[in-house]
């Protein structure tokens, strides 16, 4: 006997079937539901396994069609190498001074990244082992590190202290740890700590920016650093850096410590931000260095007890010196009285609240007169004069010695007064009385003047007047200067230049006379010459 029909009726709204099946027929349906489930589950295994057959397959057609898996590993390598960057710190942290900032050329080539060792990995499974077996990828790497992204962090830092066998390390860190700072008792995460202290031997460079306590805490235990800049995070107690390792170049910013470290071993020296009495103390322990740079110094607190030098120390390989004077500061003057640079060749002065030079006695002119013979670049930045101190601003030329054998001068954000007492101390002039005279010329040996304007002060524009002395004098016949054969760079930046007919008509019949001349207006030859 058959079991009753099941009956179908329509909905009358949606006109969907509705069953109404016999009693028989709800008792089965559990038995029907898990007869389905099974079955489901059945299938979703079976496409579990045809997904990872699917992928195995792929990997291994991707290791056959790849475009270069023609090449052996070793070249493969090699090509790597060649797409992993390496990145730049100098951009990334800040490194560059002021100076070097305004004549930094963007460059076209794109920035290395951490990102790329991974996407080279991802690509098929024979790429991922060549890039985990070349060490040379993971040799570097920068990251910036944050509340939110800690553990993604120390996952890339670890990959890249694993893959990069025993060779040397390039690490930069930049910390934005606003309101947590004090809070960060690591020096990343516990996850990867241990092994970065492990690794600490391999480090030769080493970027922080606003490193938070456990670094300089930890600092002493990188014991082969070479390269270290460190901008100090911390607004706590001021922990002192102990370096240990033999760092030839150093970047301290806005450290509020003496630093220990191996003197002799530092060669490049730049400070950011730093007092000035730990610059002046830092200066005299480091009797090799070759660059000296200080920006931005600031003052003393009162209750430091500072220590100024009571006779001359000297600084044999000296080669560029940078420092921003301030004639009032008694760290200022004793560093102008005190520093001798036998073999400086490029000084960079930074007038800081310029005074007038009272007396030869005036640490500046005593500094400034005593410069060597060997010194072959000026640059003077006056950017924080006021036009009103005029007359101040030619005693910075007027204590150079006209012997001495400056090759290029270069003058930043200076007044329009001062430019005016450079062109006329530039221009040949005869001196003595009418029975002997004497040919005076400054800087014989001048081949380039780079003039970076304008100053805080607006100006009307550059009266190209203003060199045409200097050109007529300096390079007549009856002065010819150091290597005449070599065209004289006369560049001007950042300003407006007034060329007035007459003035160019002048300087077109003196270069068609022979007068080599480069005349560069915001780094293009003016066409007109």
């Amino acid at each position: 006997m058959h079991p009753a029909p099941t009956l179908s009726t329509h909905c009358p709204y949606c006109r969907q079937s509705q069953f109404h099946s016999n009693p028989t027929f709800q008792q089965q349906i559990p038995n029907h539901l898990d007869e389905i489930l099974n079955e489901l589950e059945r299938a979703e295994l079976l496409v579990a396994r045809l997904l990872e057959r699917r992928s195995i397959l792929r990997r291994q057609l991707n290791a056959i069609q790849a475009p270069i898996s023609i090449l052996p590993p070793e070249i493969l390598s090699v090509v790597f190498e060649n797409a992993c960057r390496p990145p730049d710190f100098v951009k990334k942290h800040n490194l560059a001074l002021t100076n070097d900032r305004e004549d930094m050329v963007v460059s076209e080539v794109p920035e290395g990244s951490h990102r790329t060792q991974f996407a080279l990995g991802a690509v098929s499974f024979n790429w991922r082992q060549v890039a985990f077996s070349t060490p040379r990828i993971w040799t570097a790497v920068d990251l910036g590190v944050n509340p939110h992204n800690v553990d993604k962090s120390a996952a890339i830092l670890h990959s890249f202290l694993i893959h990069s066998g025993l060779l040397s390390l390039a690490l930069g860190f930049r910390f934005y740890l606003t309101g947590v700072g004090a809070e960060h008792k690591a020096l990343i995460s516990p996850t990867v700590d241990p092994l970065l202290i492990d690794n600490a031997h391999r480090i030769r460079e080493l970027h922080l920016s606003s490193a938070p306590k456990p670094w300089a805490d930890h600092m002493s235990q990188f014991t082969h650093l070479t390269n270290l800049s460190f901008r100090d995070g911390s607004t706590y107690a001021v922990t002192p850096l102990i370096i240990s390792g033999p760092c030839s170049s150093l970047m301290f910013h806005a450290i509020r410590s003496r630093p220990q470290l191996q003197w002799a071993a530092v060669t490049v020296l730049h400070l950011k931000g730093v007092a000035v009495h730990i610059g002046l103390d830092l200066l005299r322990k480091c009797p090799n260095l070759n660059e000296f740079r200080s920006q931005d110094a600031s003052n003393p607190l009162p209750e430091e007890t500072i220590e100024l030098p009571c006779g001359s120390f000297s600084l044999p390989h000296l080669k560029l010196f940078e420092w921003s004077v301030d004639s009032e500061c008694a760290v200022d003057g004793a560093m102008l009285r005190h520093a001798d640079m036998p073999a400086l060749q490029k000084l960079i002065w930074i007038e800081q609240c310029p005074r007038p030079f009272v007396s030869i006695d005036d640490p500046r002119h005593i500094f400034l007169h005593r410069l060597p013979s060997t010194l072959s670049v000026l640059d003077i930045n006056l950017a924080t004069c006021n036009e009103s101190d005029g007359p101040t601003y030619e005693c910075v030329f007027d204590h150079l010695r006209d012997d001495l054998a400056i090759e290029g001068l270069r003058l930043r954000k200076c007044s329009y007064r001062f430019l005016e007492a450079v062109f006329r101390r530039l221009t040949p002039g005869l001196t003595g009385d009418d029975d002997q005279t004497v040919q005076r010329t400054a800087f014989p040996r001048l081949r380039s003047m780079v003039i970076i304007g304008p100053s805080a002060l607006d100006w009307d524009g550059f009266d190209g007047s203003l060199i045409l002395p200097m050109i007529e004098s300096r390079f007549s016949h009856h002065f010819l200067p150091h290597n005449s054969d070599e065209p004289f760079l006369l560049e001007f930046e950042h300003l407006d230049i007034l060329w007035e007919y007459d003035i160019k008509q002048f300087l077109k019949n003196r270069v068609d006379s022979g007068l080599k001349l480069n005349l560069v207006v915001d780094s293009e030859p003016v066409g007109w010459l």
